[in-house]
């Protein structure tokens, strides 16, 4: 089990840490009771059904950030705040510049991958197949494939410290459980997918009895 409190989250097996600052008891809420991708991978965790819930978008659990925001983000933060001059919480931007520079080491290359495939395929439609520009299409929609097929490749070695970035992107993180794969690290993953494991019981007694509280 999962625990979710006002400060701390999670178990045994992941350790506690402080709760994120986007964990609102609405949010919680919505993760503990979107069981449906839990409950199909309960009765059956087999290859076939992993994708079925990733390409129909079946998922309905979420991404916990465990690891808090950047200095850079909070200084681009403070800055905005002050030219701003407003007295509101502007948490918010510190979050999606963190979220947006987690997503950039994987996505830059899927991005650059898409950029190539689509020049590949506009300069092949546009020459006849015997043409020398017939070639260079051919040329770019295989480096866009070896962007696609490299970014793949080096998400299963994110346990190594160069590659840790690529754990960062939510993207990575749904490929990854599509091939059921696990690792085990002396350190927390910076993202942490949660959903709802099945009902068990919902008042969250279980939990207390383990640490024998009244």
């Amino acid at each position: 089990d999962f625990t979710m409190s006002p400060l701390y989250v999670g178990c045994a097996r992941t350790g506690f840490f402080a709760t994120p600052h986007r964990a609102s008891l609405a949010r919680l809420m919505t993760i503990a009771g979107a069981a449906t991708d839990a409950t199909v991978l309960l009765n059956a965790d087999v290859l076939a059904i992993r994708v079925l819930l990733t390409v129909f978008a079946l998922r309905f659990g979420d991404f916990l950030k465990l690891e808090p925001e950047g200095q850079m983000p909070r200084r681009l933060e403070g800055s905005i705040a002050r030219s701003l001059q407003s007295r509101t919480d502007q948490r918010w931007i510190s979050i999606w510049l963190q979220g947006l520079l987690d997503r950039l080491p994987a996505a830059s290359p899927c991005l650059a991958g898409h950029l190539l495939l689509l020049a590949g395929v506009i300069i092949g439609r546009a020459h006849s197949p015997e043409a020398h520009e017939c070639r260079i299409s051919y040329t770019l929609v295989g480096i866009s494939f070896t962007l696609w097929g490299s970014v793949a490749v080096l998400s299963f070695f994110g346990y190594l410290r160069p590659l840790r970035c690529l754990l960062r992107s939510p993207v990575v993180h749904q490929f990854l459980m599509l091939f059921m794969h696990r690792f085990k690290s002396m350190t927390p993953p910076p993202y942490l997918y949660v959903s709802d494991g099945g009902l068990v019981e919902v008042l969250g007694i279980l939990p207390l009895l383990r640490r024998r509280l009244p």
